[in-house]
């Protein structure tokens, strides 16, 4: 089914989104790390102004769900939106000093936690890579979303997500900082004091949009961020 419309958003409790529309009033909005899909029913399909902004569409959609996306109850649709072509320049953005290689060691050190499966189906050094991702579901570990493909540019933009959506304070976030920091040497320390749990901390904020392990723990407004490391960021990134 083809979509008209399509947005990429940071979205706070929700993690990274694609969201499609037409003006028929249909939409869906995947949740990009997971694979999972939400779509209107026809009783929702209500026509859509060609003027809409995706915040007013992703409404639309959590009303035909009770309020309810993603297994996410009481969300809220405080988010940073971009088009198709500002994500795909970020996924590529020169910004970042991390290589396609230590990008895929930030996955394989959150994959040692329970809640993530990586396979890597394609290697060629250190710059070209793809992988298969699964994740446990939230409220029930013992199954999986997934399987979805991703490489160093959808690890990049798994990065973006979770520096927009996690709480600044704390020393993960700090982490996270040196990370995404333009300065090399500042992101070859962040990845040389990257523990297990600080990845996958990182990797539920850049999926889910919060860490199912400590749901309070939810950014409230994602557009007032704070200096960390050596870069301040406030908008859909696409450098």
């Amino acid at each position: 089914m083809e979509y008209r419309d399509v947005a990429y958003g940071y979205v706070s409790a929700l993690g990274f989104i694609q969201l499609q529309w037409d003006p028929a009033g249909r939409v869906r909005a995947i949740q990009v790390f997971t694979g999972e899909t939400a779509v209107t029913c026809e009783g929702c399909n209500v026509p859509i102004p060609d003027d809409a902004e995706p915040d007013e569409v992703l409404r639309r959609l959590a009303q035909c769900h009770d309020q309810r996306l993603f297994g996410v109850w009481d969300w809220w649709a405080d988010a940073t939106w971009g088009t198709d072509s500002m994500y795909r320049r970020a996924r590529h953005g020169a910004d970042l000093r991390l290589t396609a290689g230590e990008l895929l060691d930030v996955l394989m050190l959150a994959a040692r936690h329970d809640g993530v499966r990586l396979d890597v189906r394609h290697y060629e050094g250190p710059r070209a890579w793809d992988a298969q991702l699964w994740t446990a579901r939230p409220d029930d570990p013992t199954s999986w979303f997934g399987p979805v493909t991703v490489d160093a540019g959808q690890a990049r933009t798994l990065l973006r997500a979770a520096e927009h959506l996690m709480p600044s304070e704390g020393t993960t976030a700090e982490t996270l900082g040196f990370l995404m920091s333009e300065d090399r040497e500042e992101a070859a320390y962040g990845l040389d004091n990257l523990s297990e749990g600080q990845a996958y901390e990182i990797f539920c904020f850049g999926a889910f949009g919060h860490d199912p392990a400590n749901p309070s723990a939810v950014l409230s407004q994602p557009d007032l961020f704070i200096q960390r490391g050596s870069s301040q960021r406030s908008t859909f990134r696409a450098d």
